[in-house]
């Protein structure tokens, strides 16, 4: 009896080796359909100031509300995807004010935090090849043009904006999303890496490397979802300045954001439904006026959380 018990639960084992050892192909995929993307950051920060012991402890809550429009597949295999930001939401509260602004709220210009709706009526367009890599961005050029002539905004800022984030460096970033996916199938616990440069507003080209894990592969609704474990660094490579005239000179010395991820991905579709990211920032700036130099510190802790969901139903 025990030659053919021991071979039958050799082979039981090999069985359930293999099936652990299942490989998966994670692989963004651009499904057709109109969607709306929420994304919401909550941070908390801590200022210090140079020169005193006085720290100003201060929370952010920022929520964007995002429309994407995804075409059907081109004869030669590209697609576009056009993004625009239809409402922008802030609050901001700290031991000496308390503000909000919502660009949808009737009273939304008479906010001290107007400055942040700006960017509500952005209109990007972004196209894809037939792998799904972004090969070109349009909107971004001109959106900054107007922001520059924009009484309601710095115009120094903009002005450097415009530098930095083009139709080119966007198409760079946005590009650099694909880097949490494997370029290979992988199996429940396996890792890979990668690494990028981007622009960043106010900071420049920074640096940026990731640790990625396939956690556990579940199902939800019937479908199977990866979840992912993305552990990132974005680190910038050196300081900017911006010249606000009457203003003084502002210098964004160094900048450090590590943040960990939880990533749900539809395996059969490629398309990412939710992200949540724990974040931890470090930023040094210094202000020059009137032949003084102010430094700032900041620290602080947050969350950002993306859900993306179908306004429509989706091929």
């Amino acid at each position: 009896m025990k030659r053919f018990v021991l071979p039958s639960f050799a082979v039981l084992c090999l069985v359930l080796t293999a099936a652990a050892q299942e490989k998966y192909t994670l692989k963004y995929q651009h499904v057709p359909g109109q969607y709306e993307m929420v994304q919401e950051t909550v941070m908390d920060m801590t200022i210090g100031v140079s020169g005193t012991k006085a720290t100003i402890p201060m929370k952010t809550v920022q929520t964007q509300y995002i429309t994407l429009n995804v075409s059907e597949k081109q004869a030669d295999g590209s697609q576009q995807i056009a993004m625009e930001i239809t409402r922008i939401a802030m609050n901001q509260t700290s031991s000496i004010m308390n503000l909000k602004y919502d660009s949808a709220a009737p009273d939304a210009a008479e906010s001290p935090l107007k400055a942040a709706g700006v960017a509500v009526g952005l209109k990007i367009t972004a196209t894809t090849d037939k792998d799904g890599k972004f090969i070109k961005v349009e909107g971004v050029d001109e959106f900054f043009e107007k922001l520059s002539n924009n009484p309601d905004y710095p115009k120094p800022v903009a002005d450097m904006l415009k530098k930095q984030l083009t139709n080119e460096s966007m198409t760079k970033t946005i590009d650099m999303s694909r880097e949490i996916t494997p370029k290979q199938p992988v199996a429940v616990g396996e890792t890979w890496k990668s690494e990028g440069t981007s622009e960043l507003p106010m900071f420049g080209k920074v640096k940026a490397n990731l640790d990625n894990t396939l956690k556990e592969v579940k199902t939800i609704d019937g479908r199977k979802v990866a979840v992912i474990l993305s552990k990132s660094e974005i680190l910038s490579e050196k300081p900017q300045e911006i010249d606000t005239g009457n203003a003084g000179k502002m210098t964004f010395k160094t900048m450090n954001v590590e943040s960990e991820s939880t990533v749900l991905m539809d395996i059969a579709s490629g398309w990412t439904t939710s992200t949540v990211s724990e974040i931890k920032m470090k930023i040094e700036t210094a202000m020059e006026m009137n032949g003084k130099t102010l430094e700032q510190n900041m620290t602080g802790t947050g969350t950002t959380t993306v859900s993306v969901k179908p306004k429509t139903p989706a091929n």
